[in-house]
């Protein structure tokens, strides 16, 4: 587990939380994402990934979105997209999953169990560039009003 910046009520910027059991996709969304003011916090299995959310007492540490990869051993993002959403504490932080391959059959049903939006992952670091602006937009769009 990797961890930054986790509230986003102080710091005034998103926060996030991404799964993903490959290292370097890892790594790289979140310095990614932080570049632009979104404050991260990696998981490299769902299972981490949950059991931190079920340590969050203060519903205001809660990440404003999760991004979680699809494909990964032991629990995959459907699994962990399934536990978040039957959680009461955890049921409306939106998931996007994200998958190097993304196809009709996965995404349909993850969006039926109330995936926000599935994603391929980019195979160039143009793709790559416009993905993160993505998430930023998406993590900023979801900020509350104050």
């Amino acid at each position: 587990m990797e961890s930054n910046t986790p509230n986003c009520t102080q710091a005034r910027h998103p926060y996030v939380i991404i799964i993903d059991d490959d290292h370097d996709d890892r790594e790289m969304l979140s310095a990614s994402l932080e570049l632009l003011g979104i404050n991260t916090k990696s998981f490299d299995s769902g299972e981490k990934a949950l059991f931190y959310l079920q340590l969050v007492t203060d519903s205001s540490e809660l990440p404003i979105l999760i991004i979680s990869d699809y494909n990964m051993p032991r629990m995959n993002g459907q699994q962990v997209l399934m536990s978040i959403k039957t959680n009461n504490a955890t049921k409306d932080i939106p998931v996007v999953l994200f998958s190097t391959h993304m196809p009709r059959f996965v995404k349909k049903p993850a969006i039926h169990l109330g995936a926000l939006k599935c994603y391929t992952k980019p195979a160039s670091y143009l793709e790559f560039n416009t993905q993160v602006g993505i998430f930023k937009d998406l993590a900023y769009s979801l900020m509350p009003a104050n």
